[in-house]
Formats: structure tokens, sequence, C-alpha cells
């Protein structure tokens, strides 16, 4: 994973670098906030997390769209407009790196999820 959720200090209030700079769907515990805004926003979005993956672990589908929905996967996704040296990320990418690092979801629905054939490319992130 290459991240020390431990060593990190994300304080700030950008959901995109939380979710950045996160080694697993717990790590909302590591971070220290700086103020009562700061722990209600780390609160509510560790409940994001948890309904999606709640969701996701019933209807996989349902999961990943709530998750879409709210910004917690695919923000890391590369635009079409970034310069060519740019690191690539695909959508497949972001949401193998989300599934991965997710320790809540149901192993089984996430083989089955993974196992069919319209996600082989996912699969293939998330297995490389």
């Amino acid at each position: 994973m290459g991240h020390d959720c431990l060593g990190s200090s994300p304080t700030q209030t950008s959901l995109r670098y939380d979710i950045e700079h996160a080694c697993r769907t717990d790590w909302l515990i590591f971070m220290q906030p700086s103020s009562p805004e700061e722990l209600m926003r780390i609160k509510s979005q560790k409940q994001l997390i948890q309904t999606g993956i709640l969701r996701f672990n019933t209807k996989p589908k349902t999961g990943i769209a709530f998750l879409e929905e709210h910004g917690l996967i695919y923000h890391d996704v590369t635009p079409d407009d970034a310069p060519e040296d740019a690191p690539r990320v695909s959508r497949a990418l972001s949401l193998a790196r989300f599934l991965k690092s997710s320790t809540r979801l149901d192993k089984k629905v996430l083989g089955e999820f993974l196992g069919r054939p319209e996600n082989v490319e996912i699969l293939q992130e998330f297995i490389g």
C-alpha cells in the first residue's frame, strides 16, 4: 500500500486529501481532529464509508453507486485532459484500491463481484 497511516497527518479538511492518504477504511481513527467541526466531519465520513460497505455487501452495484455519489471512490481518476506525464489512474484501479483497502467487505461477495466477466479489469487491478 505504501502509506504509513500513523506517520501521516491528514488534517486538511478536503475529503479528497483524506481519502488519498487512507491505508484502509478504518483510517479515520488515526486522525487527530483540530476542532469539534473536524471531528464531526471525520465521523460523518466514516459513517458514509461504513454505509457504502454495508450496501456493497448486500448488493455491490448499489454500494458502488452510493460510494461514488458521496465522492469516496473515483476521486483519484486521471482526467482526460491531464498532462501525458501525469500518473494514470483508471476507474478500475481507483475502485480496486478502495476494495483492497476496505477491511469490512464480505470476502464472499467481493469474490463473486470480482469474478464476474464484466469486472475483469477491476480484478486485474485488484490482484496487480
